[in-house]
């Protein structure tokens, strides 16, 4: 199903529940068959890896007590970001430099240099089999309860960046979905509930701001068999809420958000059992 050859670059989990928990910006780690693409200093590069990372939503999202399905990057995203588009000439990032692989650091500055041929093996040999082991693992859960739901686990910087949309007043909490390319994969029920949730913890929530869309496995979306088989949200968590910004540390706070993330699950776990039938 997933080859193993490729493990050191993500995790996975096979649940005993129809939910998927996909966490793939979490990690900073730069491999080091990699690293001598890179142009900045090992410590400006340490730097960026934390400044760029979704940090610690790993620990925040994942819960050893609940069985879900999960698969989680091992990699820093500025080695392969697998969220980007593979094709640089549909991924709006790819204009600042930040493509599926990137070249550029969060202020524009050059961070990698490499050949056509050796952007070819980070696909090769990074995204591709992530993106394979996403639709195996969303076909597995599929076939064995019959229904999948993917939460894409994701933070965000409290202020934004200068390639980022600039609203103002960036919320707690984004909930991000396929409500303006494919409304049918995130169903109102899930927006509800998240909502819901966390404005009775009074966290602010928006929709969609700063951040849209959500994951969905590639070879499975566009067949019409997989309709109504598989939904998708985002949640975006905005990182003031659970760490120092500057000194990637964790705050006080940490682990009162991560029990109130568990219980937004917990929820929506009962929803999807009570839809599916499982137990």
């Amino acid at each position: 199903m997933i080859h193993k050859a490729h493990a050191p670059y993500f995790s996975f989990t096979r649940g005993e529940t129809p939910v998927f928990l996909h966490i793939p910006h979490s990690s900073v780690r730069i491999p080091e068959e990699w690293k001598s693409d890179f142009v900045i200093s090992s410590e400006a590069l340490a730097h960026e890896a934390q400044w760029m990372g979704d940090l610690y939503t790993d620990e925040l999202f994942f819960n050893t007590s609940r069985k879900y399905y999960t698969l989680t990057s091992q990699i820093s995203r500025l080695v392969v970001d697998v969220e980007r588009f593979e094709d640089d000439a549909k991924e709006g990032m790819s204009a600042y430099g930040m493509g599926a692989v990137y070249e550029k650091t969060s202020n524009g500055a050059w961070m990698k240099s490499f050949s056509a041929q050796r952007r070819e093996e980070y696909l090769h040999t990074i995204f591709r089999p992530y993106h394979a082991a996403l639709n195996a693992l969303i076909q597995d859960c599929i076939d064995r309860f019959g229904y999948c739901f993917i939460i894409d686990c994701h933070s965000f910087p409290s202020e934004p960046r200068y390639y980022e949309d600039q609203t103002p007043n960036r919320p707690d909490i984004c909930l991000g979905t396929t409500k303006g390319y494919a409304p049918e994969f995130t169903p109102d029920w899930s927006i509800e509930l998240c909502t819901t949730y966390f404005s009775s913890q009074n966290y602010s929530v928006k929709l969609d701001t700063p951040f849209s869309g959500t994951i969905l496995p590639n070879d499975l979306v566009k067949q019409e068999a997989y309709k109504g088989k598989m939904h998708s949200i985002m949640l975006e968590i905005n990182r003031k809420l659970y760490m120092d910004e500057h000194e990637f540390t964790k705050k006080a706070s940490f682990h009162t958000l991560q029990n109130q993330i568990q219980n937004c699950l917990a929820q929506i776990e009962d929803r999807v059992k009570e839809k599916t039938g499982t137990n």
